[in-house]
């Protein structure tokens, strides 16, 4: 008998059997490992399939789809295409670099979003971003009237007016406009709020009275001494970095800009829903130039485009209409911050009822603006500088309504 050649064995085939086993499970490890890559992978697929860039619809449907293929919904004929002006190019940020958030806003013809801009070497940002409605895509004139938005966008440089930072595509249904985050939202949306909180006032001293009779280049040229004795004389506190005043010297300023020579816009759509707040609501700066027009000699609209409360008579009658027409906007503006409320909404005969459609509403509001009966009310709390102000803005005639240049030189009396 050989009793340690049987037990020897015996010991060869437990060690033959822990290797085998430690086979086994580095295969299986290396298959869990292999399976979780290619999982990994696939997420980043879909994930990757399913980005703002591949997003088409049709007919209202949502589909995903290749964006190589996409330029097959590229079948409208586009006049002066942004996305072909060689002018153009450097605006282009690649579709990749941008990763789609919430919805921050909608309106009539476009949505905006919150989006995070990715740069190499650079921090995420976070930007907005506007589209056209899905709905409009097929559209070839909501397509141009985009294009022009932010062939004007790209124009403006001030510190009081959005942003503009740059565009994507990927094909012609997802252009998208890229412009500066303000965190604060807009103004209107803040004033609802004000309406019951009365977060903000006017920081106006009520015994001010602004001079109307100086001139933009007076004011420009008072003596040093005069300013000092006159220290911020209009304001309750200097220090106070956001009130209703601060949110009307900021949009002077940018009408100020916009009416320059060397800009000669008209925005044509002032009013709070298109003034947007910084996160810390220190500035606000004008937004939406969707409608805005260099001028031109002579210049008509029809009141769709615009808002019918904010809108100046003249434009209201089709008639030629010049920058004043802004300055009208302005007016409406003020009562509109004073008041916390959509303009006219407060008269029993003009807010829409259970009889009254909304659009019987807006053409009551019409017809009593184009006869010289209605214009924006003011509360009694309102500084009488700045019901001043507003009634030069208001006027019926034009020419009776300051520029702009005059309306920075009346502000900027409160911080003398």
């Amino acid at each position: 008998m050989l009793p340690w050649k049987g037990g020897g064995g015996h010991g060869n085939q437990g060690g033959e059997g822990s290797t085998s086993s430690m086979l086994v499970g580095g295969v299986l490890v290396g298959v869990v490992v292999i399976l979780g890559a290619y999982y990994a992978y696939r997420q980043f697929q879909q994930r990757q399939a399913c980005q703002w860039y591949n997003e088409v619809v049709t007919k209202g449907n949502k589909q995903f789809v290749d964006s190589d293929n996409a330029a097959t919904t590229d079948q409208c004929e586009i006049h002066h295409d942004i996305r072909h002006d060689p002018s153009f190019a450097v605006f282009r940020i690649p579709a990749t670099n941008i990763e789609r958030g919430a919805v921050v806003a909608r309106g009539g013809y476009g949505i905006v979003y919150i989006a995070t801009l990715r740069t190499v070497g650079k921090p995420p940002t976070q930007v907005a971003m506007k589209q056209m409605l899905p709905e409009k895509g097929h559209n070839v004139d909501a397509i141009e009237a985009f294009m022009d938005e932010i062939r004007v966008s790209a124009r403006l440089y001030h510190p009081k007016i959005v942003s503009f930072i740059g565009m994507s595509w990927t094909n012609l249904m997802n252009l998208s406009m890229i412009n500066e985050y303000m965190g604060g939202g807009d103004l209107w949306s803040f004033l609802e709020v004000n309406r019951t909180q009365r977060r903000v006032d006017w920081n106006v001293r009520g015994t001010f009275r602004v001079d109307l009779g100086r001139s933009w280049l007076s004011s420009t040229t008072a003596s040093a001494a005069a300013n000092k004795a006159l220290l911020h004389a209009g304001l309750n506190d200097p220090n106070v970095p956001f009130s209703k005043f601060s949110v009307l010297l900021d949009m002077s300023q940018a009408l100020q800009y916009l009416h320059s020579p060397d800009i000669n816009i008209i925005h044509r759509d002032l009013k709070a829903k298109n003034v947007l707040l910084g996160g810390d609501r220190g500035v606000a700066k004008l937004a939406d130039f969707g409608t805005s027009r260099e001028t031109m000699e002579d210049q008509t609209m029809t009141a769709e485009i615009g808002t019918v409360p904010w809108i100046a008579p003249e434009v209201l009658m089709g008639v030629r209409y010049t920058k004043k027409a802004d300055i009208y906007s302005f007016g409406v503006l003020m009562s509109e911050i004073d008041l916390c409320i959509v303009p006219y909404s407060d008269l029993k005969m003009i807010v829409p009822s259970a009889g009254v459609s909304v659009a019987m509403a807006n053409a009551r509001i019409s017809m009593m603006v184009v006869s010289g009966e209605l214009r924006p009310s003011f509360s009694k709390n309102c500084p009488q500088a700045m019901i001043e102000i507003a009634q030069r803005c208001l006027a019926f005639d034009p020419a009776d309504r300051p520029s702009a240049d005059e309306l920075v030189s009346w502000f900027t009396q409160f911080l003398e």
